[in-house]
């Protein structure tokens, strides 16, 4: 009881002294707990148009002291309210006023212990209820801030209006003026910033950072703005990111685009699992899908293609078009919007369209030049393929396949050095290491075959000898030809035979012993006759026949050429009388191609022959000095 005794007197002290404070309205006015009381005599009320809880002392100009200045004492509260049973979320436990004392600055209030919120209406329809008790864990702060929720829960909105009409949606983080301000059951979603994520309704798990971000998202989920105006006009397109001022600004419906840099992909609006990297990237960009664009102010190479690379206007592809493991089939240009190969170089100027070197700067192994040009191993290639070996291996290329094999004795190979090994040497040298021929062809047919026997064949693939020359029709099979005089343009060492006729058609023949081999007439299965060539030291024709003789005489005709084939000097006639009973016989020289033959028997048969020297070629030198190359 003796607890209770200064509660008493301090009330009714109050009310002698607030009856006073009526009419004496210049005085201070001191309200102290009885004495002695636990907390002595600084637990005291005094007021001078101003209350001061906790100090007997007096502010210095109340006119500038604040209205309500409460002194904090040994408690460890310092202010204390307590809730009413008719306390709610519309009869809040603070609320503070305008200067008209009608209009509603701001209010306080709390449903449950987990809940806070501040603000005009904040939090105002916030149910705490259900077997697993909902609407706990929010917290709204601002004019409106929460206004609608229900049942939602671990929400927290800060800024006028910011998720107001949120009902049911949990685990969402509203942050600037009408951030998810339409949000009704949509949840996990994070927006910072003036007007970020506010049409979104039931779209869940996403984050807008800047003014503006996904403002008009409604039911996208899945989706990421980061920057003022950042997908900002976005319906329904999930997945999405969008880093930088009005990247994605256009998008509605397109989902799974990235775009990082302010104003990337900014006219996109349907397209799909798009990425642009840099100011301005793919701003171009409408409705294609599965596009990469990178670098500063880069386009599109089309505005409404699909499955393009741009990487600053300088690397392009086509066909990109692979997911997970599987590879894209188009192709790779540099210079190129357009390649026609996997990788497709195209160099507009006089610089290298390609140029491969290492980093320990020795001679660069590999360009293309502008022109077309390919050095290996040389910067300044003199041809389309200039192959330069600066070190101690061979210039070579090497072929090998499956068959082959790939070891170092594998395949074949066609350069410059040994076929040894790997020195450098002048030679050049095309050498197959397998047991298999070499083929040339021309006009998509085989010309020339070597095999892996050595035989060479040309005009058959199949040659029988080590030189196998075929040919048809009128076709030479073979001409050599030596322009220079006295030289020789093939030399042969052994047997050769011919099948067929050999003619020489503008020179001699010249040799040791010559001789004609033909089958024996009698026995030619098992017997050859040879017979041998009759010579003279000049290159003589000679004529025969035989004839007889009309009334002691006969006058014969030669050939017509003969008196054109041979000279005029050194014709012979020789003729012998035919028969058994003998007679004398002689002839006349040769004039006009004829010549007459007389006899002493007026009907006697005889033989002729005539011999000539040929006036086509000149006189053979019959004794000679050898050449050089004949000794």
């Amino acid at each position: 009881m003796a607890k209770q005794q200064p509660r008493v007197h301090v009330w009714l002290m109050l009310a002698v002294l607030l009856g006073t404070a009526v009419y004496a309205i210049a005085e201070d006015l001191t309200l102290v707990t009885y004495y002695p009381s636990p907390r002595g005599v600084y637990n005291e009320l005094r007021a001078r148009g101003n209350v001061q809880i906790g100090s007997i002392t007096a502010p210095a100009d109340p006119a500038t002291a604040p209205r309500l200045h409460v002194v904090g004492g040994a408690d460890t509260t310092q202010v204390l309210i307590a809730a009413n049973a008719t306390q709610s979320n519309t009869n809040p436990l603070l609320r503070a006023l305008a200067s008209n004392g009608t209009t509603e600055l701001f209010r306080l209030h709390s449903d449950d212990t987990f809940n806070l919120f501040l603000g005009s209406n904040a939090g105002q329809s916030n149910t705490v209820t259900g077997v697993f008790t909902q609407g706990l864990f929010n917290t709204f702060v601002g004019s409106g801030a929460g206004f609608s929720n229900t049942r939602g829960e671990e929400n927290t909105a800060a800024g006028s209006l910011a998720l107001s009409s949120n009902t049911t949606g949990w685990r969402n983080t509203a942050v600037g003026f009408r951030a998810l301000e339409s949000n009704t059951t949509g949840g996990a979603n994070t927006a910072m910033g003036r007007r970020a994520l506010r049409a979104n309704t039931t779209g869940g798990a996403n984050t807008a950072t800047g003014a503006s971000a996904l403002e008009f998202n409604t039911t996208g989920d899945g989706n990421t703005a980061t920057g003022m105006r950042a997908l900002s006009i976005n319906t329904t397109g999930r997945f999405n990111t969008a880093t930088g001022d009005a990247a994605l600004a256009s998008n509605t419906t397109g989902g799974a685009n990235t775009a990082t840099g302010s104003a990337a992909l900014a006219r996109n609006t349907t397209g799909a699992n798009n990425i642009a990297m840099g100011f301005g990237a793919g701003d171009n960009v409408t409705v294609g899908s599965n596009n990469i664009v990178i670098g500063f102010d880069i386009d599109a190479p089309s505005a409404a293609g699909s499955n393009q690379l741009t990487i600053g206007n300088l690397i392009f592809g086509t066909g990109v078009d692979g997911t997970g493991t599987t590879l894209s089939t188009g192709g790779v240009g540099i210079g190129t919007t357009t390649p026609t190969a996997k990788l497709h170089v195209v160099q507009e100027g006089p610089a290298p369209a390609l140029w491969v070197d290492d980093t320990a700067g020795d001679t660069t192994p590999f360009i293309v030049t502008a022109v077309g040009s390919v050095g290996i191993g040389t910067t300044a290639p003199l041809n389309t393929l200039h192959v330069h070996s600066a070190g101690g291996v061979a210039p070579r290329l090497r072929f090998t396949n499956p068959v082959t094999g790939a070891g170092g004795a594998d395949g074949a190979w066609l350069g410059q050095g040994g076929p040894g090994g790997p020195g450098l040497l002048p030679d050049f040298v095309l050498w197959n290491l397998e047991n298999a021929p070499l083929r040339f062809g021309t006009n998509n047919t085989p010309r020339m075959i070597i095999t892996g026997g050595g035989f060479v064949g040309i005009g058959t693939t199949n040659p029988l000898a080590r030189l196998q020359v075929r040919t048809g029709g009128a076709t030479v099979a073979g001409a050599f030809q030596n322009t220079t005089p006295g030289g020789t343009a093939l030399t042969v060492q052994g047997r050769v035979l011919v099948n067929g006729d050999m003619s020489v058609i503008d020179g001699t023949f010249t040799a040791t012993d010559k001789r004609f081999t033909i089958n024996h007439p009698i026995d030619p299965q098992r017997k050859l006759l040879i017979h041998g060539t009759l010579e003279g030291p000049e290159s003589a024709v000679f004529y025969r026949g035989e004839s007889a003789l009309t009334n002691g005489t006969a006058t014969l005709a030669l050939p017509a050429y003969f008196e054109a084939l041979t000279r005029p000097e050194g014709r012979t006639v020789m003729v012998t009388p035919k028969g058994l009973t003998p007679f004398a016989v002689s002839a006349t020289e040769v004039q006009d191609g004829r010549f007459s033959v007389y006899g002493t028997k007026a009907d006697g048969a005889f033989y002729w022959e005539v011999k000539a020297v040929r006036a086509d070629v000149p006189p053979l030198d019959v004794e000679v000095d050898k050449t050089t190359s004949d000794q």
